[in-house]
């Protein structure tokens, strides 16, 4: 009886750990910006901003001081970011113009993430 109760329950942890966990191979995780080049020429170096995505929540964060969180899409080399709670105002500091911003991807990999929006243009490193 032991022995069918232990069997059982392996097999059911098998089947709920198998579920997706992260959402894009590359993307997940945490990004620190190294630049942003706004539409207007000027050059930015915010080494203390961060993005961090897993599965379609996005963390954005500034050291000491902001934090936002809000969902995001990734497909066909798009994405497209929602921020919860926060201030067009306040999203300048993250190289966004407002709180809802389309992104092209140009480039992600293992180590590098550049995104692209009629705002600016975002260049992070993996963290």
């Amino acid at each position: 009886m032991k022995k069918g109760i232990l069997l059982l329950f392996v097999v059911l942890m098998g089947f709920t750990s198998c579920g997706k966990k992260f959402g894009h191979r590359y993307l997940d995780g945490m990004w620190q910006m190294q630049r942003i080049e706004y539409k207007d020429g000027n050059i930015d170096t915010p080494l203390d901003t961060y993005f961090s995505f897993q599965m379609d929540i996005i963390h954005l964060r500034k050291l000491g001081n902001s934090e936002f969180y809000g969902k995001y899409v990734y497909e066909n080399d798009s994405m497209h970011i929602q921020v919860l709670d926060a201030t067009a105002e306040q999203m300048k500091v993250f190289g966004m113009d407002g709180r809802v911003q389309d992104f092209a991807v140009e480039k992600l990999n293992s180590n590098k993430l550049v995104l692209q929006s009629d705002y600016a243009r975002l260049e992070f490193r993996k963290y």
